[in-house]
C-alpha cells in the first residue's frame, strides 16, 4: 500500500512542478507526470528492496544523494549545468561534503551510480576487486585497453 502512496505523491509533485514551471497542463503535461510518477515509484520500490537486502547480509547502507525532485533529476540538471563553468568533479565533491560521505550513490532517474573521491576506494574498485564491481558497458568499453 505504500508504494500506492508514493506513487500519488510523487505525481502530484511532478505535475506541480510540471504546471508551476512550464505551464503544461494538457494531457501531454499530464501524461509526463504520470510516467515521472510511476518511474520515481520503481525506483523508490528498488531503493527499498536493495536496502533490504542490503541490512539483512549485516552491511551498513551506503550515503545516498537526495534531490528535491523525483529521480535526483534536480541533480543532476545542476550538474549539467555547472559542467559549462567548471569541472564536474567540483559539484560532486560539494554534494560528497554536503552528505558527509566521500563515497555516495547519486541514485540518477532511479539507478544506482556510486561516486567516490576516496582514492582507497578507487583503488579497491578499479584494481584491487575488479570482479566484484559490475561497471557497465561504458566503463567497460573505456577501460578496454588498460
Amino acid at each position: 500500500m505504500h508504494w500506492a502512496l508514493t506513487l500519488l505523491s510523487c505525481f502530484t509533485t511532478a505535475l506541480a512542478a510540471l504546471r508551476g514551471r512550464y505551464g503544461l497542463l494538457s494531457a501531454g503535461g499530464i501524461g509526463l507526470a504520470l510516467f515521472v510518477a510511476v518511474q520515481a515509484t520503481q525506483a523508490w520500490r528498488e531503493g527499498r528492496r536493495r536496502r533490504s537486502q542490503t541490512l539483512a547480509s549485516g552491511c551498513e547502507p551506503m550515503p545516498c544523494a537526495r534531490g528535491r525532485w523525483p529521480g535526483n533529476l534536480d541533480l543532476l540538471l545542476e550538474a549539467q549545468r555547472r559542467a559549462d563553468v567548471e569541472l564536474p568533479a567540483a559539484y560532486m565533491a560539494q554534494l560528497a561534503e554536503s552528505i558527509g560521505s566521500h563515497t555516495f550513490d547519486m541514485r540518477p532517474l532511479g539507478g544506482q551510480a556510486i561516486y567516490s573521491q576516496d582514492p582507497e576506494v578507487i583503488r579497491h574498485i578499479l584494481a584491487g576487486n575488479q570482479t566484484n564491481w559490475v561497471k557497465g558497458e561504458f566503463l567497460n568499453d573505456l577501460f578496454a585497453d588498460v
